[in-house]
């Protein structure tokens, strides 16, 4: 599209107010109605927002220490059932499968026999104690009996405690209810994320059968050079963006700076909290960008679109008027500032400027001829 400047002949004897007239009217962009809804052009104003000195990062969204888990068989075992699937919700201490092997039965036995010794040799030992003090039995005698108690309490206690760690309630197991078979607990609440087990396998103790993530609470783990590390500190707000949702800002605050650098990389660790919870679309292990908020001003705007930039040099179009099916604009100097989500900072906007009607789209369709 091929728009023109307007341009006229100024006397040569008219002063310089009429010089500075005469530049300001070479300046002058006119287009026609037609043009301007082709190119769909549109007016706007500068904007007073806050805009902020801010430190870039990169980073990832992980899940809340303590809020992720593997989940592993405790004892080695063979696959029995599969109650849960990956992207099912569990709560902590829920079924998640069932192993089956003969050794969880002599486990029990174990148990069960050496809870029964334990009672005998108790009865004895409190029969031999009461003797000994009547000086009816010999400290000998009392001294061995006690030797035993202790032992037969180490093996019940032991296997006990065994049992517990396999999921097994050795306070109500007998010789009727004892079973080859275990199940594997939920240790936290969460989806799964990851099932990694089939019917009849067998599961080693070093075998990752499950995978949980808590994905209501969810960090962010931030890389910051070690050249702006000091202009942060805990509790600083963060907006961050997810590169499959650039549109979308969150927010969040600094919750942890690490005190180690990364010496290959020249980074620090920084941990940040979002201040409400991310949607469900948001998942651990996107990549995030984000700026930490270093210092906020308060300040005149307009959309990056508004802004034409020529070498050194950067200008707003300015409406001047608006009459018989026209748009007059004036080419205007500006100094812009930082430029943050999409808006760019006007420095020193003074009152005739801030009350100005700006072209804030359409403004590269425009050929200013000289």
């Amino acid at each position: 599209m091929l728009i023109s400047a307007f341009g006229c002949q100024v006397n040569t004897d008219e002063n310089t107010n009429a010089a500075s007239e005469s530049n300001e009217i070479q300046n002058l962009i006119i287009i026609s109605q037609a043009q301007f809804n082709t190119a769909e052009m549109k007016l706007g104003e500068l904007v007073k927002r806050d805009f902020h000195e801010s430190v870039n990062a990169t980073g990832m969204i992980k899940p809340s220490p303590g809020k992720q888990a593997v989940v592993s068989a405790t004892v080695e075992g063979y696959i029995k059932s599969v109650s849960k699937l990956p992207g099912d919700w569990v709560k902590q201490g829920d079924v998640l499968a069932s192993l089956e092997n003969i050794e969880y039965l002599n486990l029990q036995q174990e148990y069960l026999t050496a809870m029964e010794k334990l009672k005998v040799v108790e009865s004895n030992y409190k029969r031999i104690k009461s003797l000994s003090e009547e000086n009816i039995s010999s400290k000998k005698e009392l001294q061995q009996i006690n030797s035993e108690y202790q032992g037969a309490k180490i093996e019940y206690e032991g296997l006990k405690k065994k049992l517990e760690l396999i999921g097994i309630n050795a306070e109500n197991l007998n010789a009727d209810n004892i079973k080859p078979v275990i199940s594997i607990d939920a240790p936290i609440s969460g989806f799964i994320s990851s099932a990694n087990l089939t019917l009849g396998q067998f599961a080693g103790k070093s075998d990752v059968l499950f995978e949980i993530i808590d994905s209501r609470s969810l960090i962010l783990e931030l890389k910051v050079f070690e050249k702006d590390i000091s202009k942060l500190k805990p509790g600083q707000e963060v907006q961050f963006k997810i590169p499959e949702n650039n549109s979308k800002i969150f927010k969040a605050k600094i919750s942890f700076i690490n005190k180690a650098i990364n010496l290959q990389e020249r980074t620090v660790q920084v941990w940040a909290t979002p201040v409400s919870t991310l949607p469900e679309g948001i998942l651990s292990g996107m990549f995030v960008d984000a700026e930490i908020i270093n210092k906020s001003r308060a300040g005149y705007g307009v959309p990056e679109n508004a802004v034409i930039s020529n070498e050194n040099e950067s200008f707003l179009i300015i409406l001047k008027e608006n009459a018989d099916n026209r748009y007059v604009f004036l080419q205007k100097p500006i100094q812009p500032g930082v430029n943050q989500n999409a808006w760019v900072e006007i420095i020193h906007a003074d009152s005739a400027l801030v009350h100005a009607t700006v072209l804030i789209e359409g403004a590269f369709d425009i050929a200013v001829l000289e």
